[in-house]
């Protein structure tokens, strides 16, 4: 559709660009489940994305901004995130110690 409405050269550009931004999305989705954040503003997108999936799906679908949200009144904050224990990503327990939330991450989430 893209072709009829755009022409070759630009509905080229657009399919690529979609391609790679969607590409970017999903590495930062990954990483935010398998990588422990590195900067404070990764900490913050981590939480406000584990808040989607584990405390209310129909609010905070950012993975990487909360501007949307904020723009479309999906946007809540949440002192704590609470996951199940069995869906708990392995960056947040403390490597000597099973199933205990390292130090650092104890003040936003808690285990159910």
């Amino acid at each position: 559709i893209s072709w009829i409405i755009l022409g070759h050269l630009l509905a080229l550009a657009f399919t690529l660009s979609f391609i790679i931004t969607y590409a970017g999305y999903e590495v930062a989705h990954f990483c935010f489940h398998k990588i422990r954040p590195l900067t404070k503003w990764g900490r913050v997108l981590r939480k406000h994305h584990f808040s989607h999936h584990f405390m209310n799906p129909r609010f905070n679908h950012g993975v990487t901004t909360t501007l949307f949200d904020r723009v479309f009144g999906t946007y809540r904050s949440y002192d704590q995130v609470v996951i199940p224990k069995s869906m708990a990503m392995d960056w947040l327990f403390d490597a000597e110690k099973p199933f205990k939330i390292r130090h650092e991450y104890q003040k936003d989430y808690r285990l159910s």
